[in-house]
């Protein structure tokens, strides 16, 4: 992630942690969890009595963060749960607020992701959407374009060819990524008001987030 970001995903894993602070974080719900990094910063602000759900499609990736949040002394407060994004196995309105971090250019379906944590997020909590975007600035675009297609997957290469392709991969698909102002749209969609776009280190990635009315 540290090439990806230039070293600045744990600032914006503080942005979106922070925002969900304000609101109702007793239950705090992290979709396509990975291997647990945002879940384990959220694990470090609830209460006593609140909680932390992260959910993956893939078992190998909750297993990885459950180990990473035990090492962490933070693994109790967080349950792990094997799902799909589109089809949540929760009841309505049950937690403060949902978040997806990085990962919504690998769903199948962001409308019905979106609808799927909207649904699960009590009224008046916040659905919150961290990912990849395009650099405003034209000038950064060509070096940010050019280091994605080039550097990175160079530097996978370092290490194997398939690593060297597995980067390749994700450099482009981030080339196709969502404006923030487009992910907006999807948020207000479905329904949730007051979505906002922050452009986070020169617009390479973007903090969306809306509030279920």
């Amino acid at each position: 992630m540290g090439l990806l970001s230039f070293a600045q995903d744990r600032r914006w894993r503080a942005y979106v942690v922070n925002h969900a602070r304000q609101e109702l974080n007793e239950r705090i719900l992290d979709v396509a969890t990975g291997t647990g990094l945002l879940a384990a910063d959220f694990a470090r602000i609830v209460s006593r009595d609140g909680f932390v759900v992260g959910v993956d499609l893939t078992l190998s990736m909750l297993k990885t963060a459950r180990w990473r949040l035990q090492a962490r002394n933070v693994g109790e407060r967080v349950d792990w749960v094997l799902a799909r994004a589109e089809n949540l196995p929760f009841r309505d309105d049950c937690f403060g607020s949902a978040s997806i971090s990085l990962a919504l250019r690998n769903v199948s379906s962001a409308q019905m992701t979106f609808r799927e944590m909207s649904r699960a997020t009590v009224p008046g909590g916040v659905v919150i959407s961290l990912d990849f975007a395009r650099p405003h600035s034209r000038l950064f675009q060509i070096f940010y374009y050019d280091y994605l297609l080039g550097l990175f997957p160079f530097f996978g290469r370092m290490v194997s060819e398939a690593w060297g392709r597995t980067l390749s991969y994700l450099g482009r698909s981030i080339l196709r990524a969502r404006t923030g102002e487009q992910i907006a749209n999807l948020l207000r969609e479905e329904g949730l008001v007051d979505a906002v776009s922050v452009p986070l280190t020169a617009g390479i990635v973007c903090a969306v987030y809306g509030k279920k009315p």
